[in-house]
């Protein structure tokens, strides 16, 4: 397998952010890899215009530094290159390191087609050192370690994952995409369903009291609809709407809907002719998105985009649906496993990414509807190696009493537990029934993989000055459920 990669530049650092956030500006907004090209004009493309304009602005922040040449991209002598698309929160939103959105993407130079595939933030995967956990979480884990290395180490996990090369990456966070739309003047929208939902998450208010303050009840209706940056985002992030449009299928559908409408604004002469808005574009750009292209990969991802005539692009949607390679497994608080026990699917999918002919022998799926989990069925699991393997390392005992009157509570935050690691050894009920906040008393602290489990559980832990009623538990760990674990 290829390694990712890591090439040093000569630039200046703020002349690579620059020249890096031109590049990926084409990059994001047309599904990130549909080479900045106009099918209607050719001679106005972006790449144009960095070749006249944009030369310009390059030989500015470089200095009395001469322009380096184009250098081949990884992948290029295969007629494949791969990349990665992250989005996260970032600063200001509940868990800002959480990946929110993960893309797979291959594009073809040949073929002059872009084919990506969607990772669900809630597929489980096996992290070393923090067991099972939601894929969401490897760039969590990756920049709490060093922020420095995180997403080379991200980038490697999902290229092991899905055994296939991975030569490029892009992390946008959620204030870039807001105000790369809004610079563009919004984007114009074809909704086909009334999408209607009430538990939408208001940034900032995480913690508010009562808990029902801390959503908004979303309505964008059917039909043609104008979006700023702000509506757009909470278009495609919407996970809780009534009807069809609460599935991940859905969710991933607006996804595309909106790259396909954003590429036509991108893309238009007002916005290809307008040298300002693309300075602008770049600052955006700048402060909110990281990539590993070099200037001289630049350089060549231009030349291979201004030969494109009109880039195709397509998208192969990974869900839990009827026909779909995963399945939801409710539970393990609402979590996605593989249908083939493995990820031999995913894998092929990945591999055959520019390919419309090739179709998974789906005899191989173990799981066509939700089903026990491997750990109630090891037999499931012989033969097959970690990470792939369902199987789940405990990693401490809980005891769990629900502190609420909220029936059902503390069965569903059991399920949740035992997805994480732990052995639930009893469910009860506390005496007064009137807890806002969840807390955790560690009765056993010198454990620090289960301590650091727990804390993404809930944050208030407490070490120390363990009430009397809880000393007699057997548990590592007593977890008293408050109200806030209702949405969470």
């Amino acid at each position: 397998m290829q390694p990712i990669h890591q090439k040093k530049s000569i630039l200046p650092t703020r002349a690579k952010k620059i020249l890096g956030g031109l590049f990926v500006f084409g990059l994001i907004l047309v599904v990130f890899f549909s080479w900045s090209i106009s099918s209607t004009a050719p001679e106005h493309t972006f790449a144009a215009w960095i070749k006249s304009t944009g030369s310009k602005l390059i030989q500015a922040v470089q200095g009395s530094e001469k322009e380096g040449g184009a250098s081949a991209l990884l992948g290029e002598e295969n007629d494949r290159i791969n990349f990665l698309l992250l989005g996260i929160g970032g600063e200001k939103h509940e868990g800002a390191d959480l990946t929110d959105t993960l893309l797979v993407g291959s594009y073809s130079p040949s073929q002059e087609k872009v084919s990506f595939m969607n990772l669900p933030r809630d597929l489980l995967v096996y992290l070393p050192d923090y067991a099972w956990r939601k894929i969401n979480h490897i760039y969590y884990f990756a920049h709490k370690e060093n922020p420095e290395t995180a997403l080379d180490e991200t980038t490697e996990f999902v290229s092991e994952l899905l055994d296939i090369p991975i030569h490029y990456y892009a992390l946008v966070n959620f204030k870039g995409f807001t105000e790369a739309i809004d610079a563009l003047g919004g984007l114009d929208v074809e909704v086909t369903n009334r999408l209607e939902d009430p538990m939408y998450p208001i940034a900032g208010r995480e913690n508010a009291f009562p808990i029902e303050s801390r959503y908004e009840r979303l309505v964008i209706p059917k039909g043609p609809n104008s979006m700023d940056g702000a509506l757009a985002l909470k278009y495609v992030r919407s996970r809780h709407s009534y009807g069809v449009e609460g599935s991940d299928y859905a969710r991933s559908r607006r996804q595309h809907q909106l790259i396909l409408a954003a590429k036509e604004k991108a893309l238009s002469f007002k916005t290809l002719l307008n040298p300002f808005l693309i300075k602008k574009m770049i600052g955006i750009l700048e402060a909110n998105v990281k990539t590993n292209l070099t200037l001289g990969e630049i350089y060549r991802a231009i030349a291979l985009g201004s030969q494109a005539a009109n880039p195709e692009i397509t998208q192969k949607i990974i869900d839990a649906g009827p026909d779909g390679p995963l399945y939801e497994n409710n539970a393990e608080g609402f979590t996605l496993r593989t249908r083939t026990g493995d990820f031999e699917e995913l894998r092929f999918i990945a591999r055959n990414l520019l390919e419309e002919d090739k179709i998974f022998d789906k005899t191989k799926r173990r799981f066509e509807a939700p089903a026990s989990l491997a750990r109630e069925n090891p037999a499931l699991t012989e033969g097959i190696a970690s990470p792939t393997t369902l199987s789940l390392e405990r990693i401490g005992t809980v005891e769990l009493l629900n502190g609420t009157f909220i029936e059902g509570l503390a069965a569903q935050e059991a399920d949740k537990l035992r997805s994480l690691g732990f052995n639930i050894l009893n469910i009860s009920n506390t005496g007064a029934q009137n807890y806002k906040k969840t807390v955790i008393y560690a009765r056993k602290t010198d454990d620090p993989r289960s301590i650091e489990t727990l804390t993404q559980y809930s944050k208030n832990i407490k070490k120390d000055a363990i009430p009397e009623e809880f000393n007699s538990s057997e548990a590592d760990y007593v977890i008293i459920l408050g109200a806030d674990r209702l949405y969470q």
